[in-house]
């Protein structure tokens, strides 16, 4: 049975999950869904052990979020798989453009964003901080009265009382 702690944590992990999508969309960064989809909150809870809140996401979403630096690789490893593919669904979705002109655009994006790199477009930190403002107290006194009787159990077992 999950603890108030638990369920804590778990209020805390969707509205992180809320503000992170809320943020990509007003960012403009949701072409295809995909990272936005991504994102998902789990807690694990484990007998004797404190609990702790996972958010995960697609692993370009750090990217996004950090930005990237020009790159020293040149050319690509495949059309149909990766990065490149996911830029060419990127254009066809965020520019619109499909067709003879898709594959030109696509490589013209990709040599950009490799020559220069992309600026960060933060939404990770700034999410997480605004769910934490909101459910800081109620976490923090759900974990006082979770650990008070977790020690008063154990107190119990050990003098069984």
């Amino acid at each position: 049975m999950a603890n108030e702690l638990t369920k804590e944590l778990e209020l805390l992990g969707n509205a992180i999950v809320n503000n992170m999508r809320r943020a990509l969309t007003t960012k403009g960064i949701n072409a295809s869904g995909r990272l936005s989809d991504s994102i998902q909150s789990n807690v694990d809870s484990q007998p004797n052990q404190v609990d702790t809140l996972d958010i995960s996401m697609a692993d370009y979403g750090i990217v996004v979020d950090e930005g990237r630096g020009p790159s020293r690789q040149k050319g690509f490893s495949s059309k149909t798989t990766g990065f490149f593919a996911d830029l060419k669904n990127w254009v066809g979705k965020k520019l619109g453009i499909k067709g003879k002109q898709q594959l030109p655009v696509t490589y013209a994006v990709y040599n950009k964003i490799n020559k220069r790199g992309y600026p960060p477009n933060p939404f990770i930190d700034s999410s997480i901080n605004a769910a934490l403002k909101q459910r800081q107290d109620k976490i923090n006194d759900a974990a006082f009265r979770t650990l008070v009787n977790n020690t008063d159990a154990a107190l119990r077992k050990y003098y069984k009382k």
